[in-house]
């Protein structure tokens, strides 16, 4: 019998394969031979940091040196004053090619208001005229004797609904203008201090050098003497301030069992944590996720409206006070990591809550042979600047021990078919 070739319609040809293979476009794909089994495997743990390798170190930034300068009264172990000292001027001015002598028509003061406790009311800013050869080496009992009636400017008054603002003092009467006289022996420099009043005990925060256009200002209006031209007569002499700083009646003692940021000469806290072998390879865990825990030991200290934050770096190298901090902004690198997000939390003012913050991005960076150092840097953001001081419990402090809550994956386990 002689076999011959069949030819299948077209038709049934198409029909046929579209049975055997078909593309679900919108359904999971289903391939119960080809996919591996099993499931992630998470894990969650506790890292505790190594006993007594948590430090405090003192002496960052200096009073004066942030962008605020504090001022306060009345406040348990936190009386401070403000002391600013501006650039020199000259006795004459230079007109036409001709060095002139003037007189001093009036006397004004900027001074730029950042921060208060909008509930406090009646607050008033004052102004007192100090030696012009003050310095770094300043005290609070060294400007105490010089806040008197006698060294007053003058005073601004403050709406309790104003948080923010900058403020100018005009002086024009002869018995003020006369305190304000620059005598040889001052070589035409202004020194002043700035305290407050207010109907309780409180504190404001005011610009500083580095506030730029709300930092302290002295203005000098006068006539030109011997000019013919009324035009060129009035001129204003301006100077920002060459040096200043806050000083504080009795400065908070710092207890070094625990770990504290803020402060002035401001304080930073250094964590340092270890890795399992597991953890600290790639290739056998993924970090999830890194919650730091901190346990304020008293209610955090400040003013209410003086915002602060505290801020956690990693760190390149380990060499304590001085250790190369990492992970300042987005994209920057940790070790081998890049930060993805600015790793920082408010402080609420008189709370004892824990303090949690995410440092996922800096404990990544501790995994693998070009990992950082598994440490952890704690500051305020702003330094030197803020009454925000807190204290936060350490390995030595029992019941306050920060920790950090990591949950990890272990790598697929794909089962064999």
């Amino acid at each position: 019998m002689k076999l011959g070739l069949i030819r299948w319609p077209v038709g049934i040809v198409v029909a046929v394969s579209a049975l055997a293979c078909q593309k679900e476009i919108v359904a999971p794909g289903v391939c119960p031979e080809t996919c591996p089994g099993g499931s992630p495997n998470f894990i969650d743990t506790v890292l505790t940091p190594i006993m007594d390798m948590d430090s405090t170190f003192v002496g960052y930034v200096q009073p004066g040196q942030g962008t605020t300068l504090l001022v306060s009264e009345g406040l348990q172990l936190l009386n401070s004053r403000a002391v600013v000292k501006f650039l020199p001027v000259s006795d004459s001015l230079l007109v036409n090619d001709t060095s002139r002598t003037f007189q001093v028509d009036s006397v004004g003061f900027r001074i730029g208001l950042s921060a208060r406790d909008t509930a406090v009311t009646n607050l008033e800013i004052l102004l007192f005229r100090i030696p012009s050869d003050v310095d770094s080496t300043v005290t609070f009992g060294d400007i105490e004797p010089f806040l008197a009636d006698s060294t007053l400017i003058g005073r601004i008054a403050v709406d309790d609904t104003v948080f923010t603002d900058v403020f100018r003092l005009v002086v024009t009467d002869s018995a003020t203008l006369d305190l304000l006289k620059l005598s040889p022996a001052d070589s035409g420099v202004m020194a002043i201090a700035v305290g407050m009043s207010t109907s309780q005990p409180s504190g404001i925060s005011i610009g500083s050098i580095a506030a730029g256009g709300s930092g302290p200002l002295w203005q000098t209006f006068v006539t030109i003497d011997s000019i013919a031209d009324t035009t060129l007569q009035k001129r204003t002499i301006s100077r920002i301030a060459q040096f200043n700083t806050f000083v504080t009646e009795t400065p908070i003692p710092i207890d070094f069992d625990f770990l504290t940021v803020g402060g002035a000469p401001s304080v930073r806290s250094l964590l340092r944590f270890d890795l399992t072998s597991r953890l600290g390879s790639r290739d056998s865990s993924q970090i999830i996720r890194a919650t730091l825990k901190l346990v304020p030991t008293a209610p955090i200290p400040g003013i209410p409206n003086d915002l602060a934050t505290l801020r956690i770096r990693g760190v390149q190298s380990d060499i304590g006070a001085k250790s190369p901090r990492c992970g300042f902004s987005v994209g920057s690198v940790c070790g081998s990591w890049i930060i993805r997000r600015l790793i920082e939390a408010p402080l609420v003012v008189g709370s004892s809550d824990t303090v949690s913050i995410e440092v996922g991005d800096l404990v990544r960076g501790w995994q693998g042979e070009r990992g950082s150092a598994r440490a952890l840097f704690l500051d305020l953001d702003p330094e030197a600047a803020s009454f925000t001081r807190p204290e936060f419990g350490s390995s030595r402090t029992p019941g306050f021990i920060p920790i950090i809550v990591l949950t990890y994956v272990l790598p697929f386990p794909f089962d064999e078919r």
